[in-house]
């Protein structure tokens, strides 16, 4: 189950909406007086990895908390200054510290800006083999052939 992003209780039901400017996902408690877009019940658990962009191929490293945290504290900031500087709420720089939410392109960009740091990379290019070298996983008729002795 996901976690709501302004009040951080586990949710059945997630609703989007947008607050400040920024898209977030939350309960349907944090929903209520706010144009929001149902988008179902909660099937499985939200990976951390994202796209950034329409066309770009780019996507959130692995450790982003630590990364932002160690760059803020380096820069003697907490996190309200931080929230400040940047204008962003610090509830939200926190749970993005805690990697409990994945920062949107826009905080991200922000991030990077202001601690002087890299937290988007470039998705590496995956090659794919040829359809007559690709091996394939085996499927169940394969048993039953094997087993029949095909």
């Amino acid at each position: 189950m996901s976690d709501c992003e302004i009040c951080g209780k586990e949710m059945k039901d997630e609703y989007e909406i947008e607050l400040e400017g920024a898209h977030l996902t939350v309960c349907e408690d944090c929903s209520r007086g706010k144009p929001a877009q149902k988008r179902g019940t909660i099937q499985h658990a939200v990976s951390h990895r994202r796209d950034f962009g329409d066309s770009e191929q780019d996507e959130v490293v692995e450790g982003y908390g630590t990364i932002i945290r160690r760059a803020r504290e380096s820069a003697g900031m907490s996190l309200k200054e931080l929230g400040e500087k940047i204008n962003e709420k610090e509830s939200i720089l926190s749970r993005i510290e805690w990697e409990k939410t994945t920062p949107p392109d826009s905080i991200a960009r922000k991030l990077e800006k202001e601690l002087d740091i890299r937290i988007i990379q470039k998705k590496p290019a995956v090659k794919r083999a040829s359809t007559t070298t690709q091996a394939r996983e085996a499927t169940l008729a394969d048993f039953i052939e094997k087993k029949e002795g095909k």
